[in-house]
Formats: structure tokens, sequence, C-alpha cells
């Protein structure tokens, strides 16, 4: 028999305490790439015409949206996300985009150093 085998309690110590090491690196690959500052921007403004619930600058957010994918300022996947909150505020599922711009934003916050 091999030490592992005959000493349960090691290995669930040897187990709990590598938990500590593994959490992080686990807990950053979960959630979305962050945005670029164009992308924060563009959600900033997405909360706000929801906030405003304003669907006359909808069209507006979509092009400036348009116009930083093309100039290469902002990913496809950026624009997707950033895509799927104006169609819920299109749909006038204001709480919807207000709430996903919210979290995009919130999860973009690195504590200070």
């Amino acid at each position: 028999m091999t030490a592992s085998h005959c000493c349960p309690q090691r290995r669930v110590r040897r187990i709990l305490r590598s938990v500590p090491l593994v959490l992080p690196l686990v807990a950053a690959g979960c959630g979305e790439p962050p945005l670029s500052a164009d992308g924060y921007e563009a959600a900033t403004a997405i909360y706000a015409l929801a906030n405003r619930e304003s669907p006359e600058k909808i069209d507006a957010a979509a092009a400036k949206i348009d116009e930083l994918v093309a100039a290469g300022k902002l990913s496809p996947s950026e624009a997707e996300r950033l895509g799927d909150m104006l169609e819920d505020a299109r749909r006038g599922e204001w709480a919807a985009a207000r709430t996903a711009a919210r979290k995009l934003m919130q999860q973009q916050v690195r504590p200070a150093k």
C-alpha cells in the first residue's frame, strides 16, 4: 500500500491546500473577455439610453458600434455583446438592456492596487 491509500486524511489535506491555488485560475477563466476602452464607452452609452428609455438613441448607438468595428477598435465579440443589449432595448426590454450593460461594465472594474 502506498501512503496515499493508507492515509486518506493526508490526501484530503493535500487537496484542500491546493484549492486556494487553483480557485483563482478557474475564476479568471470564467466570464466574458474584457472590453476595450471604446467598448466600455459604448456600454456606458447603452446603459444611459436604457436608463432613460430613449428609443430614439438606439440607432445612433448601433451606428457607433458599427463604426468602431469598421475602424478595428471593437472586436466582433464586443460588438455582439453590445448589439444584444441594443436588441433588448429595441424590443422595449429596458431593464434587461440596462442590467446587461451594468453587469458588463462592473465586470471591467479591477480592484485598486
